[in-house]
């Protein structure tokens, strides 16, 4: 009888911890020219419109040595009831593999936001000249 109640118990644990966490991408790699085409679907959340652009481009092609505001931006969907939170982490890399930009955004939908659009940004300081370097993205996506 104890051995069925652990495992009953244990059964239990391990299906929270499935709910808890959704959907995860995993780290997957995207040249930088198609970014903005990424469409990712997961825990009832899809993910597109990626977007690394200098908040003022004329200012950053003039200034590449001079620190700059860039932002990253992005939309999500939640396509299902319950509450959702969405972290999307992004890194760029150079030819080399050497880090350029970083940024990540959490988003979160509410119980009743089904089909709901929200798009988010965040802002960064890069220097133009290592932003323009970028040959590739690695995005990763999570869903809770």
């Amino acid at each position: 009888m104890t051995r069925i109640v652990l495992a009953v118990l244990l059964l239990c644990a391990c299906g929270g911890a499935a709910q808890a966490q959704r959907f995860d991408s995993g780290w997957r790699r995207i040249a930088a020219g198609d970014l903005v085409d990424l469409d990712l679907a997961g825990g009832d959340v899809r993910v597109n419109n990626l977007i690394i652009a200098p908040e003022n481009d004329t200012k950053a092609r003039q200034q590449p040595d001079q620190l700059a505001t860039y932002i990253f931006s992005l939309s999500a969907v939640k396509r299902a009831a319950g509450s959702r939170s969405v972290y999307v982490q992004i890194v760029g890399v150079n030819a080399e593999r050497m880090p350029t930009v970083t940024s990540a955004l959490a988003i979160s939908f509410g119980d009743s936001d089904v089909n709901r659009l929200r798009t988010d940004s965040h802002r960064f300081p890069v220097f133009p000249k290592e932003a323009n370097t970028t040959t590739e993205y690695v995005v990763r996506i999570l869903v809770q």
